[in-house]
Formats: C-alpha cells, sequence, structure tokens
C-alpha cells in the first residue's frame, strides 16, 4: 500500500476559519451557491436571426435544429453543425 503523503499542503482551521467543514480532506475547497444565482429559470424566446445578429451562431444553430425537430417529433433534434445532418 502506498505510503501517505505529508499533510503540509492541507489547510489549516486558522486559514479558512472557524467551521470544522471548511477544512480537512472532506471540505473538497470551495462549495455553496458564491455567485448568488436564481433558482428561477427564466427563458427568453430570440429568433434564430436575433441571435445570429448577436453573433450567436451556434445558439442560432441549436435554436433552428429544435424548431426543425418540432416540425417532425420522429427525428432526433440536431445543429446544423452536425456534418450527419441532411
Amino acid at each position: 500500500m502506498a505510503e501517505r503523503r505529508n499533510r503540509d499542503n492541507e489547510a489549516r482551521m486558522d486559514e479558512l476559519g472557524t467551521d470544522p467543514g471548511q477544512v480537512g480532506s472532506d471540505s473538497a475547497g470551495q462549495s455553496g451557491d458564491a455567485q448568488g444565482l436564481s433558482d428561477i429559470e427564466e427563458a427568453n424566446e430570440e429568433s434564430v436571426e436575433e441571435l445570429a445578429d448577436t453573433d450567436q451562431a451556434f445558439e442560432a444553430d441549436v435554436v433552428q435544429g429544435v424548431e426543425d425537430a418540432g416540425d417532425h417529433p420522429e427525428k432526433e433534434v440536431r445543429t446544423h453543425q452536425d456534418p450527419d445532418y441532411p
């Protein structure tokens, strides 16, 4: 069995705070909602043309693929960048 390495690289209590969950091998560094993002999903309906006009070509291709698939529910959704796309 491999010998355990020296623990000099692990965080110490005084480096991160007083919460024991912040240090040690189980802490996995930062966690939680550091960005303050909303839990509410938002959708924005932009047309393919609007996306293409704002230099969002990949997103425009995805929207176009979804719109095309809506006409053919039995087919997979594919973007126009897919080389197998007819």
